[in-house]
């Protein structure tokens, strides 16, 4: 939501907007000072009489300003503070991410990790399959393998999910490789993962996932996501080398296969 609105107020239109209304609340501040300061210096003087009454009714506007200022304020505080925590959850994620795979034979860490990783803006966190790990099957197929099939960390005010997505053009493909990734992963309800269809923005797609539910807001519960961040690295690197092999690549272009024929 924090994000939402952030978008918003950083949007052109409305940011031009926020300049004028500062400035507007600046000018009726120095506005209501001169009347005061006139009063004092010409007490009897009718012009200045009709400056303090004119800074009198203004009053109410210059308050309003002011109180939309603050308010502005007070909700990029709120939206830099979340966003520091994302950055932070992110970059743990990457760390843990680059020691557990720059010790295998995928290559460096940094460049490996960095090439898996999509993370630009913030709010959802992509772990997809590397391509050239799969070796067996068209090249075309294998990359919407891995874009398809990928692990994700999202959050929301409140809570954070996290899992496996199923996100091919077929449903029945979805349906066949969920099937087979949470039997062989034995990723059943019992461990916290439950299969959902609300979540997901196409009515096709299936995603494995677990919601971790916050007491009050992101930064209420920062070492509660800290933990659950490190569960998902385990998640990752437990079963990225099964998912992203050849046999199951091989699986998904036979389920496509399917659909082709039918």
């Amino acid at each position: 939501m924090l994000d939402k609105i952030d978008r918003l107020l950083q949007s052109p239109k409305v940011s031009k907007y926020r300049k004028a209304q500062v400035y507007l609340a600046i000018g009726l501040f120095i506005f209501h000072l001169i009347a005061f300061v006139l009063r004092l210096v010409f007490p009897e003087s009718h012009r200045v009489e009709q400056l303090v009454k004119a800074s009198e009714d203004l009053f109410g506007v210059t308050g309003a300003l002011l109180l939309l200022v603050m308010l502005d304020k007070g909700i990029q505080a709120m939206s830099d503070v979340e966003k520091r925590r994302q950055r932070e959850v992110y970059n743990d994620i990457k760390d843990r991410l680059r020691s557990w795979f720059g010790n295998d034979n995928k290559g460096a860490g940094d460049e490996f990790v960095n090439q898996v990783v999509d993370d630009r803006n913030y709010t959802d966190l992509k772990v997809m399959g590397q391509p050239s790990l799969i070796d067996q099957v068209q090249s075309s197929i294998a990359e919407q393998y891995c874009e398809q099939i990928h692990f994700e960390f999202t959050f929301y005010p409140t809570k954070i999910i996290y899992g496996i997505h199923f996100e091919s053009l077929w449903p029945s493909v979805n349906e066949a490789m969920f099937q087979l990734i949470r039997d062989e992963l034995q990723m059943n309800d019992d461990t916290g993962f439950i299969r959902d269809r609300e979540i997901p923005k196409k009515p096709g797609w299936i995603f494995l996932i677990r919601t971790v539910q916050a007491a009050e807001a992101l930064e209420s519960d920062h070492a509660l996501i800290m933990t659950h961040a490190r569960h998902f690295v385990e998640l990752v690197g437990h079963s990225y080398g099964f998912i992203y092999s050849n046999e199951m690549a091989e699986r998904f272009a036979g389920a496509i296969s399917e659909v082709n024929a039918a």
